[in-house]
């Protein structure tokens, strides 16, 4: 007989299945009890309670029972435990073999040996939350190994059950959300099947409960209360109420009159409704999901949601996130048994990627448990190491349109960044980034683009169109000056390009001129203003009068000259401004004017003061004054 165990962790709860090979039921079971249970522990004597009945024990005090079993790990301190004396950071592993010990006696019935002779080969799972950082994860692994346990492996079911329902998902992208009651936890993935990318997490604090959980439960305590105003609740009476609260809104019913007895005997009547406990449109959960995706790089609008437990797959969750997501998935009915079905599959047969061995043998001698279970060291590396791995996926995402200098621009940024944070392990990685960016800058200065975007240059034809019937004369003058503007830009990559748009323009305008205004001569002929080439070597003023902020700010900084490193950073910034409002100006309406002015000011201010042109700001001004 051949047999396999899966324990899956988080902070608040664990769960044990396992499955047989000579069994006709093809199908992951659950050790005796129930499982998922909450993650507590009750010493007592030579027994280890696991589960329910610890954390009820926990929650009123009881010697030698335990909750929040990750924060205790933490601390010092000892529980007693078949007379001998244990710190709290092995508290987990003794419940852990608790359980392991009476599955084999109790549901295998020893037919494959006691503890003693599994325990090195037991073919172990272990399936972490979302919830669960890298530092717990290295603790429980260490706490394993140490004690023994030789044939680890780490499966990610998020990764499996995305596997199993592949075909219903559209979109390239996928986050699966889950909640433990209070915060919402967050983990994107690529649809890729057997993708080694690595997961991307965020945790939304406070974001994981349900409110109308939150109004039924007050309801039941106010309309108590009414009637017996001396009334107190303990433990034991808020756990029974937040169950009746719990299951009116799970039934759907209209309204539903609830009787509860506390623990003094007294007994209250309390009445709820739907209408009573709905909400409307939870406006700050959308708004933290639109900036996690925003830093993870995907967008609602091209990612599908699943939702996975208990506490996530409700109607609440369904109707803040269905208008908000383009496609939603729940992992329950016969979603779930389908996504059962593929992870037994990966067990089985151990698949490279998805599920990972992380320890073949038994040491050789024993491994004694790290003294701090967290190492704190290594998951501030790994928080830093994704960031990097984020600022070189945007950076590349630029790549398709040759707009290397805004990819070179962010991983500078970034560099900064990690220089200030007395950061460097990174350093060779990102300067290689960065050369061979630059050095494909060049071949894309040295291409000529033969061809022009139709669909950019028809909106841009129908643009001049709808403005020379409104403006007449002006169009002219506009029309001309933007195509001068943009043979500048663009004849940094493309001169002869540049040219051939610019020359298209100015006749385009023409055709849309009033009659009685002269044709301007094509801009081919005009004067093109050319900014003078500036050695990435030349002094940090002339970098800066040139518009090359970004390096100029290095050079500053490098002389020490933090004043003026600080006055390009906000350049920088202004700059990205200046040219947003330039490409809205067409566009802008009389409302977007005060705010559009009073942005040029500043940016006006910071150019003056940095000694820079402003002809460009003030024309800026001049078109947004007269909206």
């Amino acid at each position: 007989m051949k047999y396999y165990v899966v324990i899956s962790i988080t902070h608040t709860t664990i769960a044990f299945h396992y499955y047989r090979d000579d069994s006709d039921d093809r199908r992951l079971r659950t050790f005796d009890g129930v499982w998922p249970a909450p993650l507590a522990v009750y010493c007592h004597g030579s027994q280890i309670e696991v589960g329910e009945d610890a954390a009820v024990a926990a929650r009123r005090g009881v010697e030698g029972a335990f909750s929040d079993i990750f924060s205790l790990a933490r601390t010092d301190g000892v529980f007693d435990y078949n007379g001998t004396k244990y710190s709290y950071e092995k508290l987990l592993f003794h419940a852990i073999e608790a359980c392991l010990k009476r599955f084999l006696k109790n549901t295998l019935f020893n037919r494959a040996g006691d503890l003693e002779t599994n325990r090195a080969g037991m073919p172990v799972f272990l399936n972490f939350g979302p919830d669960i950082t890298d530092g717990e994860r290295d603790y429980v692994l260490e706490l394993l190994r140490a004690g023994g346990y030789g044939n680890l492996r780490e499966i990610d079911y998020n990764r499996l059950a995305i596997n199993a329902v592949q075909r219903q998902i559209r979109h390239n992208s996928v986050v699966m959300i889950m909640s433990d009651g209070t915060d919402l936890y967050c983990t994107a993935y690529s649809t890729r099947e057997y993708s080694n990318e690595q997961p991307r997490r965020a945790c939304l604090k406070g974001k994981g409960g349900d409110p109308r959980l939150v109004k039924a439960i007050g309801i039941i305590k106010g309309d108590i209360q009414k009637d017996n105003p001396w009334v107190e609740f303990s433990d034991i009476d808020l756990q029974n109420i937040e169950e009746e609260a719990r299951a009116f809104i799970d039934s759907g019913k209209v309204s539903a009159s609830v009787r509860i007895t506390v623990s003094d005997g007294t007994s209250g009547q309390a009445y709820l409704t739907k209408a009573a406990v709905a909400l409307s449109a939870d406006a700050d959960l959308r708004t933290r999901l639109r900036i996690m995706l925003d830093d993870m790089g995907l967008a609602p609008e091209s990612t599908t949601a699943i939702l996975k437990g208990e506490n996530t797959c409700n109607e609440f969750f369904r109707s803040q996130l269905n208008p908000f997501f383009s496609e939603l998935l729940e992992l329950q009915g016969d979603t779930g048994e389908s996504v059962r079905d593929t992870i037994l599959d990966y067990i089985i047969s151990a698949r490279p990627n998805i599920v990972r061995p992380v320890g073949a043998t038994v040491p050789s001698a024993p491994m004694s448990v790290p003294d701090a279970p967290m190492s704190d060291e290594k998951y501030r590396y790994w928080s830093r190491e994704k960031r990097i791995r984020l600022a070189e996926a945007k950076a590349k995402a630029r790549q398709p349109n040759f707009n290397y200098k805004a990819a070179i621009e962010m991983v500078e940024t970034l560099k900064d960044g990690l220089k200030i944070a007395g950061i460097s392990e990174f350093n060779d990685e990102l300067n290689h980034w960065i050369d061979d960016w630059k050095a494909r800058l060049v071949e894309a200065d040295d291409r000529t683009v033969t061809r022009v975007n139709k669909k950019s240059l028809l909106d841009l034809v129908k643009k001049a169109g709808d403005a020379a019937r409104k403006l007449s004369d002006p169009l002219e003058q506009t029309s001309g000056e933007a195509a001068r503007k943009l043979s500048d830009s663009v004849g940094q990559t493309s001169g002869e390009a540049a040219r051939r748009f610019s020359g298209f323009m100015e006749q385009t305008a023409g055709r849309f001129r009033a009659p009685a205004t002269p044709r301007p001569a094509p801009a081919s002929q005009a004067p093109s203003v050319v900014r003078p080439a500036v050695s990435p070597d030349a002094p940090a003023t002339e970098l800066m009068k040139a518009g090359r902020f970004m390096e100029a700010k290095r050079k500053f900084a490098l002389e020490r000259n933090s004043a003026m490193a600080e006055l390009c950073t906000k350049l920088i910034n202004v700059s990205r401004d200046v040219t947003r409002l330039r490409s809205q100006a067409n566009m802008a309406t009389h409302a977007m004017a005060p705010t559009a002015l009073n942005t040029l000011g500043n940016a006006r201010a910071l150019y003056v003061q940095a000694g820079l042109d402003v002809a460009d700001i003030d024309q800026l001004i001049l078109k947004y004054s007269n909206l």
